[in-house]
């Protein structure tokens, strides 16, 4: 079920969490701020969307929790080390020419996890076929689906930290999409996550909760 949080945000807090905030506002580097307060937590085994307005500052957030963002007043406290992170942004050169096939691209670091790449081939999400593709002759949609792929495949990941994942999806690969990161959250390895979405279609059906953040009043 989908809980819409309140301003400030405040959640019951779990004992174990991974990741917890308390009047948390991100600022910009004039010290301007972006959202009202929030208090929230997140433990092992959720899955939140992260949603709000377009600059309310979402990315933002997600930088802050990767230690890229000084610039915010509260506290936050994590129990993982930055290994354990997996960040996902926003693709933000997909005419980017690499030389290489998606599937040298998955191979990137020597993803270990053969069960989850095979559980994304047989929902289709990737393809052998796919991954012979070069990446510079292949759509925004199909490096979204590998890039997605290869997030869910990093060694020692715990938090997931997903900047609109499902860009570029079509219906079919964005119902494959969920099915994976629900089934890499549910297999009860500890992994949590946090992704931002911008259209409600693109929310998964199952979800822990949903973090709005909001715009601070004028």
């Amino acid at each position: 079920m989908t809980t819409e949080t309140q301003s400030p945000i405040q959640t019951t807090p779990t004992p174990s969490a991974l990741l917890k905030v308390q009047q948390l506002q991100g600022q910009t580097p004039l010290g301007e701020p972006l959202f009202e307060p929030i208090d929230w937590s997140l433990g092992p085994g959720e899955l939140w969307v992260l949603r709000g307005p377009n600059g309310v500052g979402k990315s933002t957030l997600l930088k802050i929790f990767l230690g890229l963002h000084p610039h915010f007043t509260g506290q936050w406290d994590c129990s993982l080390s930055p290994s354990e992170k997996v960040y996902l942004p926003q693709i933000t050169q997909p005419h980017l020419a690499w030389p290489i096939t998606l599937g040298e691209v998955l191979a990137l670091e020597a993803p270990e996890d053969s069960t989850l790449t095979a559980k994304a081939l047989e929902l289709k999400l990737i393809t052998p076929e796919l991954l012979k593709r070069p990446w510079a002759g292949a759509s925004g949609g199909e490096r979204q689906r590998l890039l997605l792929v290869k997030s869910l495949l990093q060694p020692g990941g715990k938090l997931l930290l997903l900047d609109e994942p499902f860009n570029h999806l079509d219906e079919r690969s964005l119902f494959a999409a969920h099915q994976l990161l629900q089934w890499q959250i549910e297999r009860g390895q500890g992994v949590a996550a946090l992704i931002s979405c911008h259209n409600d279609w693109e929310v998964p059906s199952n979800i822990h909760g949903e973090l709005r953040l909001k715009k601070v009043k004028a």
